[in-house]
């Protein structure tokens, strides 16, 4: 006789064996969340494997030392996605998860295939941004979505616009946030002093990928525009293929004293620390991680009104809000974090009790847990005979 599923008051008498897929295993903020996810689940009651389908990264050895197995299918191009297909079915088969729960739009789409011709019961999808670049990714998602019973978004606009695009159904969609864990003390701080910039009246942090999408081009406009008394100093950290183009924006818009190209950094939060704020000038995201780490070590943080960021920034509480795609608004809001000197304290106390009490861990993986037993019950109701793939017998 099946029970109830509640991860609260029931535990397995075997842990259920769930699978996870993503696209690589680098350093990411997906990737970051799905290792968070992974190592933090209780063993006791789930079994967790992790298949990545690029080669290696080096978020696999995390895993491992957290004793999850790790396997990497090697995909190098779309060219290898059969080969892919046909390795990950034949692993799903071994291992039989109760769940497959996949993050990214490649490891989406191709777990989703592998699971269903593998058996997998259960196949959650993670969405993880609004794409609104890669036409062909909606369509294959259009296509494909009635694969996986549930799509988990990161935030309430990814779901609006992931629903409303690939033409999910609103009852397969649901909102769960991304995580951080709050430091007991902060980083040491970088050493500002090394930047060599020009004085400024505050010291911003940029972190991110030097793309289109995360909007560089923005803030350096932004920077610009503000009077001569007011300008601030901009530490840029990340790689990417707009790097050379930035740094010749900020020399041809005059302020390429008041901007240091850092360059991809494996200690971030150190220029957190560093900073006075975070600055995020994005065209889209879905949650952003960064804006959660900067918040969680008690800075405020200064950016534009894209997916995820209303869940996460009170405008004029725990940072400040500008409109998407508009310099003079993102110049307005730099002359408002300027004007509010004082405040910057309290703010960032605001935006760290905010992180810790809406964002935190171990809550986040409790949604997924229940997230996940919900779906399983529901399947044990609607599926007879239940199969060797469903949750075996609760007991109290």
């Amino acid at each position: 006789m099946y029970s109830r599923l509640d991860p609260c008051e029931h535990r397995p008498e075997t842990p259920i064996p769930v699978a996870f897929g993503i696209t690589d295993l680098d350093f990411g903020g997906a990737e970051k969340s799905l290792v968070q996810l992974v190592t933090r689940l209780d063993r006791s009651r789930w079994s967790p494997s992790v298949v990545c389908l690029q080669p290696e990264g080096p978020l696999a050895e995390t895993l491992r030392k957290a004793a999850i197995d790790v396997h990497s299918l090697n995909v190098r191009s779309w060219s290898g996605a059969v080969g892919a297909f046909r390795r990950w079915r034949r692993e799903l088969i071994a291992r039989q998860p109760a769940v497959l729960q996949t993050f990214l739009f490649h490891a989406n789409f191709l777990g989703r295939i592998a699971g269903r011709a593998a058996g997998v019961p259960l196949i959650v999808s993670g969405v993880r941004v609004a794409e609104r670049r890669a036409k062909g990714h909606l369509l294959a998602d259009q296509l494909t979505h009635r694969l996986a019973e549930a799509h988990v978004c990161v935030s309430r606009a990814v779901e609006d616009y992931h629903a409303a695009a690939a033409r999910i159904p609103r009852s397969r969609v649901v909102v769960i946030p991304n995580a951080i864990e709050a430091p007991s003390a902060n980083p040491p701080s970088a050493d500002r002093s090394t930047l060599n910039l020009a004085p400024a009246a505050a010291k911003l942090v940029f972190i991110g990928r030097l793309e289109p999408q995360k909007g560089l081009d923005l803030l350096l406009d932004a920077i610009a525009r503000l009077p001569t008394e007011k300008r601030l100093s901009l530490a840029v950290l990340g790689a990417g293929p707009d790097r050379q183009q930035s740094e010749q924006q900020a020399e041809r818009l005059g302020i390429a004293n008041l901007v240091r190209f850092l360059g991809w950094r494996p200690n971030p939060a150190e220029w957190i620390a560093a900073a006075d704020a975070l600055a995020l000038p994005s065209r889209w995201e879905g949650m952003p991680n960064v804006v959660l780490e900067a918040m969680a070590m008690g800075k405020p943080v200064i950016a534009t009104n894209v997916e995820g960021v209303a869940d996460l920034i009170e405008d004029g509480r725990t940072g400040w809000i500008a409109e998407p795609e508009s310099p003079a608004s993102l110049s307005n809001t730099l002359l408002r974090f300027l004007n509010d000197q004082n405040r910057w304290a309290a703010m960032g106390a605001a935006a760290r009790q905010k992180a810790a009490s809406e964002f935190a861990v171990a809550a986040i993986v409790e949604r997924y847990e229940r997230h996940w037993l919900g779906l399983l019950e529901r399947h044990r109701r609607q599926v007879r005979p239940i199969s060797h793939f469903i949750v075996p017998n609760y007991r109290h």
